[in-house]
């Protein structure tokens, strides 16, 4: 794996001069548990990643590899992520069952359909799990939670020659 959700989160808590002190007061929770995401000793959730995104006035994203984060110029009064609703999407869009999806991913069936019913939120680990599965990237802009699928790289075939491509030149 490139750059990890803690890393990314230092690089820009450090970029913004935002004390862990100060980031942990901002989300309800104590230093100590900043420290801990950063250091990636705790896998931190969809909604707990939101929340510390939202307080740096950020949005995330990872790509295949990476983890990110960039600054929004506006911030939406709405905080109604849709992830439950784009999970399902992103997995119908590929042509997975919720069991192919487990299958792939080592994650049980159960826990996939509780995410897609927003029942249970799920960490980043398992998000990136399954994004690495339906090949898509995701990512929360400050108002939804969204994935978008890789575009596949179609191959070019060669064009075979033949005796009569030369026969009129």
């Amino acid at each position: 794996m490139g750059i990890t959700f803690g890393e990314a989160l230092q690089e820009i808590r450090e970029i913004k001069g935002c004390s862990r002190t100060d980031l942990a007061r901002q989300i309800e929770i104590r230093a100590e548990g900043i420290k801990k995401y950063e250091d990636e000793q705790v896998n931190i959730t969809v909604k707990k990643a939101v929340e510390v995104a939202n307080a740096l006035k950020c949005g995330f994203g990872w790509d295949k590899k990476d983890f990110f984060f960039y600054p929004l110029w506006e911030m939406s009064n709405q905080q109604e992520s849709n992830f439950a609703d784009n999970l399902r999407d992103a997995r119908v869009m590929r042509g997975y069952s919720q069991k192919a999806l487990s299958e792939k991913t080592g994650i049980n069936v159960s826990t996939i359909s509780k995410y897609e019913m927003g029942k249970t939120i799920p960490t980043i680990k398992n998000v990136t799990k399954i994004a690495e599965s339906l090949k898509c990237t995701f990512g929360w802009n400050g108002n939804e939670f969204w994935f978008s699928q890789h575009k596949s790289k179609k191959k070019k075939r060669k064009k075979e020659i033949g005796i009569y491509d030369y026969w009129f030149d």
